[in-house]
This record gives C-alpha cells, structure tokens and sequence, in this order.
C-alpha cells in the first residue's frame, strides 16, 4: 500500500512539474503587433513605419498581413501548436517559434522581439500646430522631452536625444550636447518663427510646446518637441 501511494504521489507531482500545453482555443483569431524590443527599449511599431497581423484559422492555416512604409505584403503560412505557444511552419528563414505569455505573443528575430497582442495598437495623437500671435509665445527656456516618428510620441531618451533650446528676440540657440547651433529668427505670416534662411522653423503647438519638424526624406519625418524648461531646485 504504502509503495502504491508513493506512486501515486510521484505521478502527481511529475504532472504538476509538466509545462502548461498551449490550447487552440488560446490562440485561434487575430493578432497585432502593438510592440517591438529592442535591448531595454519598448517602441510601438508605428514609429518604426511598420504594422503587422497574424491571423491563426482554426484549420491550421495562417495569413500574416503586414507593411512597412509605404510597402505593404500578404504571406500564406501554416500553424502548429507547441510547448508554450505555437510555430509558424513556413518562414523564409524556417519555422518561427512564438512565445504564449501573459496573453501575447512573442517572438525573437535576431535580438529584438516583435509582441502581438489581441487588439489592435492606439496611435497616438500628436500635437496639433497653431499659428502663434506674436514671437512672445516662443520666448524662454525649453527643453526636448518628446520625439514624433511614425504618428506615434516616444521619449526623446529612447533615441539617446537631448537639447536645450533658448529663445529670445529675434535669435534662437539649440544646445544638444556638445553642439550649439544659432540662428536669428523672425516671425512668419503663418504664425510660425522661421530659423536662419528659413528652411526650419519653431512651431506652437496646442498643448503649449513648441517643435522643429525635420524632413529627411519622402517617407522619414521626425519632429522634435520641446517643454519649458523646469529650473532645478536649489
């Protein structure tokens, strides 16, 4: 009797040892990619121009829908579960393995790990420009806290970014590292301070922050936004 229990209760515990097995059920349905990892930083896929959508069918088939830029593409595939998650049977570089964890899933393409979740990302809304009345409302102290790229706000720490702009009648002085740019300033019909020649310019934005867009090609905009600036505590 006694080795028939000890049985029992080894079975019991090797069971209660086994990984959870994924369910079709815990997966079937569609999937978006809402973050993308990479080393410590989380950014969502817009500011990297990208979407995708994986949807599993209940026949084991898979479409995955996805577009970078202004390039879009639709890719059959099938799927299989497995411990933990599921696979993707037919990538171009061979079966791809998903993590199912905490309701996502992850997996890892060369360091950096794409995160799908149920539903789809939120955009977030950036700032809208105004016209300013007078360069009075550019005036003073501001500091860069904020990146747009891709429709989407993002700490300017994720980009290892930091400046300081100044401004004061008719000059402007940005402070970026070990790097000061000058330039006088006049205020435009549109409402908006012209910097230099007038190929950038400070815009007032509607939630009181003040911004440079910089265009660098036909699809890569980022715009810097910067806050007053908060003098440290003595």
């Amino acid at each position: 009797m006694k080795k028939l229990v000890s049985l029992i209760l080894a079975v019991m515990m090797a069971c209660m040892m086994l990984p959870a097995l994924t369910e079709a059920t815990d997966v079937i349905g569609d999937w978006y990619l809402t973050e993308v990892q990479m080393g410590e930083d989380t950014l969502p896929p817009s500011a990297l121009g990208m979407e995708m959508t994986i949807t599993l069918n209940e026949d084991g088939t898979a479409l995955i829908v996805s577009s970078y830029g202004e390039e879009a593409e639709e890719e059959a595939d099938t799927w299989t579960l497995a411990d933990g998650g599921i696979t993707l049977n037919n990538g171009e570089d061979g079966p791809q393995d998903f993590l199912l964890e905490d309701g996502t899933l992850k997996v890892d393409i060369g360091g950096a790990y794409l995160i799908f979740s149920r539903e789809a990302p939120e955009t977030s809304a950036l700032p809208e420009v105004i016209a300013a009345e007078s360069e009075d409302a550019f005036l003073g102290e501001w500091a860069l806290t904020t990146i747009g790229a891709g429709g989407s706000l993002l700490p300017a720490a994720v980009f290892g970014a930091e400046g300081k702009l100044t401004v004061e009648a008719g000059k402007l002085i940005l402070v970026s590292g070990e790097d000061t740019i000058e330039g006088e300033t006049a205020l435009t019909e549109d409402g908006k301070l012209a910097i230099g020649d007038g190929s950038m310019a400070l815009e007032l934005n509607d939630n009181g922050w003040v911004s440079i867009t910089q265009q660098f090609d036909e699809e890569t905009v980022m715009v810097m936004y910067f806050e007053p600036a908060v003098e440290d505590a003595e």
